[in-house]
Order: C-alpha cells, then structure tokens, then sequence
C-alpha cells in the first residue's frame, strides 16, 4: 500500500474541450476484440457498471487490477451524476454551442453538427457536455495563478519543507467498495481509534494488529518523516494541522480510512520552494475532486455485487 507519491488525485474534468469528450467516450466504449457475457458488476445510484466495463477499463486506464478499475469507474460515474445536478439553461447551451462552433471554425473542422454526426455524439448529449464544462471552468477559477499564490501564503508549511514524522493506521476501503462496506470499515477504524484514545492499546501494538498498511506489521505504523507533497492531500492536511503525539480522527483517501500519530515535526524555511505553485495546483484541484465525489457519494449509494 503505498501512501507517498501518489498526491494527484483522482483526474476529474481535464481539458473539457469537444475533443476530450470524444476521447472520453472512446474510452467508455467496449473495443471489438474483447467481448465477455455482460453483468452488472456495482450500481452508483441508479448508474451500472458491468464486468465488460471492468475489462475494457483495465485496458484504457491502465488498471492493475479488476478492483483498481473498478474503484476509477465508480469514481467516474459518482462524478458523472454529480454533473447531472449541475444548473443548465437554454442560455447556457446556446452560448456553449456559439462558442464551441467558433473554434470548431477555427480549426477547419466543420460545423458543430458535423463534427458530432462523424463522432456519434448524440445531441440529448449537449446538456451534460456544457455542464463539465462549467465545472471545468470553475476548477480552473480556484487554481488560478492568483488562487494559487493566496492559497501558498495560507499555507506556509506546506510548500516550505516543513517535515512531519507520522505513524498511522489503515483500513483498506477503495472507491469502488459498498457503501455499506464502508460504513462498516468507518466503525471498526473508529473502535480502534477509541481504544488507542483511552490507553488501552498501545498505538504501535494496534497498528500491528489491525492496519493494511505493510508499515503497520514493519514499524508499528510509522512512515518516517515526509514533506506535505509526499503524501495524499486529506492525509497531509490532517497530519499538518496536529500537534506532536496527538492522534487524529478519522481521515478518509483514496486507499481507504486512517487514524494519524504525529511523533516530531521539523520546520521549514518559511519561504515556499520553487516548486510551490505546481503543487499547490495539484492540492487545490484534488480536494476539488474529493468534495465532488464525496458529494455525490452521499446522494449515490454505491453496491457491489459479488
């Protein structure tokens, strides 16, 4: 299970352009060597996802596993319903269509009407197309440059080399788990975390008892000493919000739910490195996507049918 190196998160909206919807849909589509008995795998609110799916996923998004492309499909579809809830306007469609045959024009590329008839883009598709677009145009609003730079001066420690050493506890819960499977790992994490709160296990001893984490069984949990970019953002944010040996509440990633230690905190320079605006992108743009998903997860029950 790794924690470092994985801070950008789960690839939302893109560049939304007509183009990168096509491609998208590319994407979804099953190719024509590969063809199994479809069934539905998991349900996203009233969403499905079929095995066929799964497989062409693990091919196009380059998955590791079955349950790797799972989790990224159940992340798309909680992103797609959430779109569905995003306010459309005749107003709306009609300055996206002007827009969008403006540049079409541009590029020689035919009339908007063209251009979906060669890539079978149905029309009854506009209005989902021009609500991405509207939440792409505000995802690039809060990572502007301007954004950004506030965001930086918010955060000092973050961008500093401020260094945290932390130990945690893991339980493994993917995007693509139930709803009720994980409820369920919430509560078994929050009984440990209550347990370790009331000094009736040692933090190390439950980590080597209950975590997923190969840290847990190696060194009871501890992940060594790493900069706020090293980490999955909510870890991050929780791990430098805290005081040396607090233990934290709950925090969810994308690898599953945590309880956090904080053993020693080395601070930084106080200046933001080179490398500042890159990662505060990277940051502001993930918890945009996790208060997405988390959003819509609330209003689309996930099932996985085994």
């Amino acid at each position: 299970m790794k924690i470092r190196n994985t801070i950008i998160a789960t690839a939302i909206l893109g560049a939304l352009t007509l183009t990168a919807w096509t491609a998208d849909k590319a994407a979804k589509t099953p190719g024509p060597t590969t063809r199994p008995a479809s069934k539905v795998v998991a349900t996203v609110g009233t969403d499905t996802i079929t095995n066929e799916q799964v497989m062409v996923a693990m091919q196009r998004m380059r998955a590791r596993t079955p349950q790797d492309a799972l989790d990224q499909l159940v992340n798309q579809k909680l992103i797609e319903a959430y779109v569905r809830s995003v306010p459309c306007s005749k107003e709306d469609i009609k300055a996206w269509k002007t827009k969008t045959e403006a540049k079409l024009k541009a590029d020689k590329q035919g009339t908007l009407e063209e251009y979906m008839a060669k890539r079978k883009i149905p029309k009854e598709e506009i209005p989902q197309m021009v609500r991405f677009e509207k939440l792409n145009e505000l995802a690039m609003k809060i990572a502007s440059p301007a954004a950004l730079d506030k965001f930086i001066k918010a955060n000092p420690s973050y961008f500093d080399g401020t260094q945290v050493q932390a130990s945690h506890i893991l339980l493994s819960c993917g995007s693509g788990s139930s709803t009720e499977e994980r409820t369920k790992t919430r509560k078994e994490l929050e009984k440990i975390a209550a347990d370790v709160k009331a000094g009736k296990v040692k933090f190390a001893d439950a980590a080597k008892a209950h975590s997923k984490c190969p840290s847990g069984k190696s060194s009871g949990g501890d992940l060594g000493a790493f900069a706020f970019h090293r980490m999955v953002p909510p870890f991050s944010v929780s791990a430098f919000g805290m005081k040396v040996n607090d233990v934290s509440g709950i925090v969810e990633t994308p690898f599953g739910f945590h309880i956090i230690k904080v053993t020693k905190r080395t601070e930084g320079t106080g200046k933001p490195g080179p490398n500042a605006q890159q990662i505060a992108r990277q940051i502001v743009l993930g918890n945009f996507s996790d208060k997405i998903i988390a959003e819509s997860r609330a209003k689309n029950p996930v099932r996985v049918i085994r």
